[in-house]
Parts: C-alpha cells; sequence; structure tokens
C-alpha cells in the first residue's frame, strides 16, 4: 500500500535522524538467504556507506503488542550483513 509505506518512511526518517546515527540510505531491503535456501525481506533498512554500519526494523501495523518472537526474526536476517557494525 502506497499510503502506508510512505507513512513507514517518515515516522523512520525522524527516528532515525537523531545524533549518533547518520545515514546515506533508507529503505526496504530484500535478497537471498544462502543458508536458508529462501528470499528475505527486511522493512526498513537504514544504511551508512561511510561508516559500513545500519540499522534494521521492522514495521507492524496493528493495535497489539508484537512479540519476542519477531524480534528474534529480525536479528536472524540482519546477520545477512556481517559486515556491518
Amino acid at each position: 500500500m502506497f499510503v502506508g509505506r510512505e507513512r513507514e518512511l517518515e515516522t523512520l526518517e525522524g527516528y532515525y535522524a537523531q545524533p549518533g546515527f547518520n545515514f546515506t540510505d533508507l529503505g526496504r531491503w530484500w535478497g537471498s538467504n544462502p543458508a536458508l535456501r529462501r528470499e528475505e525481506e527486511i522493512d526498513i533498512m537504514a544504511y551508512n556507506g561511510d561508516e559500513q554500519s545500519a540499522i534494521f526494523g521492522e514495521c507492524k501495523w496493528r493495535n497489539a503488542k508484537t512479540g519476542v518472537d519477531v524480534f528474534a526474526d529480525l536479528v536472524r536476517k540482519s546477520e545477512l550483513f556481517h559486515q556491518f557494525k
């Protein structure tokens, strides 16, 4: 949904524009997970190419608490970027 995606970016641009992390790219990522032989998706990723660092996020648009399993899955997917700090 276009409106949802725009709101997602606005929220995250404000959040990631905090002191201590300057990003050069912001957006969604999807690609191959060679270990599991499947495609993976990360809802939002802020990346600083100069520092080789990244912040990863998961966006859930529902009126309920999100479980630790969602966080654990995001951590697992972020490990595909082992070159980042």
